[in-house]
């Protein structure tokens, strides 16, 4: 080999680092590796398959809940786990200070889950329709919540020069968009999946699941050194919070909507579990109207009051 090309070689892996960028995340550029924290989503599929069938292996997914699916480590020797996520005390963030406000546990989710996994609490007594459908609508739910934590830990961390950068702020953020995403290449088994399905209802209203894109990329470059704007990141946050509510706000009052009309305890609980993660964030806005769909929604009805869906639609609307 020539000097020349030794001298461009060289040159080329001095370059490597600063401008080859990591792989796409559907629409969204992140700035650090983040292939396993993508990979909660398997944990998820894994999770929902043990649910399949006429004898839900309810043993199984707790398993998984608990120990991890194997998919997404955080260390050699220490699995990233759905349990971890809803143990995580999140009430000094803004998100999940929301669950604070409206009445429920900083452990809120783990409670949840662990609920309709064992058929206690609220669960006792319930059919397997219920509680499946619960959980696989609920799982997403948590990993919204999480998602939130890691936009939370990406703007707190730029927040002090010394931890702003790449591989700790932008590295946090990305983290978000990818528990929100997933590591299916079109985000099967993510709460973006679920934005994807309820923008299909809303044909000329907000599509979520491209519209959500750019406010990711603007936090990203809120939160990276040379481009920190701390007012842009929070704009930036809570806009994203304001699109997983249109997404969870729609697949509520349909399947509220469906279940009264008709009533179908799959129906029932798919609004249900979609209503609960932004519970907390609509009852920060507004207290009354987040019980009133709560209540419309208690999954331990056997059937939905007729006028359930316009009264909840109406409060809404006026809020």
């Amino acid at each position: 080999m020539g000097l020349l090309n030794v001298v461009a070689l060289l040159t080329l892996f001095t370059l490597l680092p600063s401008t080859l960028a990591y792989p796409l995340i559907g629409e969204y550029m992140p700035v650090s590796n983040v292939l396993e924290h993508m990979q909660m989503s398997i944990d998820v599929k894994a999770f929902q398959d043990k649910l399949v069938g006429e004898s839900p292996d309810y043993a199984g997914a707790k398993a998984i809940y608990v120990n991890g699916g194997g998919n997404s480590c955080k260390g050699p020797t220490q699995p990233r786990t759905l349990q971890g996520f809803a143990t995580t005390d999140l009430s000094s963030e803004s998100f999940g200070a929301t669950y604070a406000g409206a009445n429920l546990a900083t452990d809120f989710w783990n409670t949840w889950m662990l609920s309709a996994l064992d058929g206690t609490g609220d669960f006792a007594g319930l059919s397997d329709r219920k509680r499946v459908t619960c959980l696989n609508k609920g799982v997403l739910g948590l990993m919204t919540y999480y998602a939130s934590h890691e936009l939370e830990s990406g703007i707190s961390k730029a927040s002090v020069e010394s931890s702003r950068s790449d591989s700790n702020s932008g590295h946090a953020w990305d983290e978000g968009w990818a528990f929100y995403y997933g590591a299916d290449p079109n985000g099967l088994y993510s709460p973006w999946e679920v934005s994807v399905k309820r923008d299909g209802d809303f044909p000329n209203g907000t599509q979520v699941q491209t519209e959500i894109v750019p406010h990711f990329n603007k936090g990203l470059i809120s939160v990276r050194n040379a481009t920190y704007n701390a007012n842009d990141a929070v704009e930036a946050r809570d806009t994203i919070y304001r699109m997983w509510a249109i997404t969870y706000l729609r697949a509520a009052l349909k399947y509220l909507m469906i279940a009264e009309l008709n009533y179908d305890e799959k129906a029932h609980s798919e609004g249900y579990a979609y209503y609960l993660p932004i519970h907390g964030w609509i009852h920060s806005k507004n207290s009354d109207v987040a019980d009133l769909l709560l209540e419309k929604l208690a999954i331990t009805q056997t059937s939905i009051l007729s006028g359930s869906y316009c009264e909840a639609k109406t409060a809404l609307e006026a809020a």
